[in-house]
Formats: C-alpha cells, structure tokens, sequence
C-alpha cells in the first residue's frame, strides 16, 4: 500500500511541474508535451486507483478417479421382441388343373330330341410359372436374460 501511494504522489508532482521551452517558437510543442505528460500521468494514477487484481486463468483441476471393487451390476429379464425380416421367396412352377369343356347340343331321337351336353375338350394338367418376390415376414424373437453394468 505505501508503494502505491509513493508512486501517486510522484506522478502527480511530475505532472504538475512545468515544462519550459528552450527555444521561443516552441509554444505548440510545448503545449503538446504538457498534454502527452498529463495523459501519461492520468494512465498511471487510474491503473494506481483500480485496484485490480490481474486476471489469470487457472488449470483445471486434474481428474479424480473413483475406483469401485465391484461394478453394479442389474438383472435384465428376458423378453420377446417382434422383427420383420425381409424374405425371398423363389420363382416355381405349379401344376394346375384346368377342367374339360362342354357344350349342350340337341340329340334328335325319334320320340323328338333332347339336349345333352357333350365333351368338347378333355381336362389337362398345365405348368404355371409364379416369378420370384420378396415377402416382410413378422416374427418373435425371444432376448435372454443377461447381466447389465451400469
């Protein structure tokens, strides 16, 4: 503190001392001295006056590490889920039945006639060709139960 007052004092009797000028044409320069001394004096008489501390910025402090014996452990139960996979399934060929064809035709007689159906085209087996494709199929999962740390 004593310091500080020894430093105010003489900054303000250097400011208050005048400045001659050595040669008669040098008012101007004269004057200009007197006010850059002045502001010298008034930077140096507010640094004094603000009594502030230097800022410094501190390391954060180092990391503790807490060491547990045993890390907690839960119990999750087991549970089903539901997935939806995509499936492919592949092109095939299948067999399909396709019946006979028949068609009603008069049958004279001589008592008059009746209608009869008759055969026109037997039944057959063809091949059908089905493209392959791709399914969403929905099913369950079921998760074990397992030990979890936390």
């Amino acid at each position: 503190m004593m310091k500080k007052a020894i430093i105010l004092v003489s900054a303000v009797a250097f400011a208050a001392v005048p400045l001659r000028s050595s040669v008669a044409g040098d008012k101007e320069w004269a004057t200009a001295g007197k006010v850059m001394v002045g502001l010298a004096a008034l930077a140096v008489i507010s640094d004094l006056v603000a009594d502030q501390q230097p800022v410094y910025v501190s390391a954060p402090p180092p990391r503790r590490v807490i060491r547990v014996h045993s890390p907690r452990r839960v119990w999750v139960e087991g549970r089903y889920i539901e997935v939806v996979r995509k499936v492919r399934v592949p092109g095939y060929h299948e067999k399909v039945w396709v019946p006979p064809a028949h068609e009603r035709v008069w049958v004279a007689t001589r008592f008059g006639g009746h209608w009869q159906r008759e055969v026109v085209r037997r039944g057959f087996y063809k091949r059908v060709w089905h493209p392959g494709h791709n399914i969403h199929k929905r099913e369950s999962r079921w998760i074990p139960g397992h030990w979890e740390h936390i």
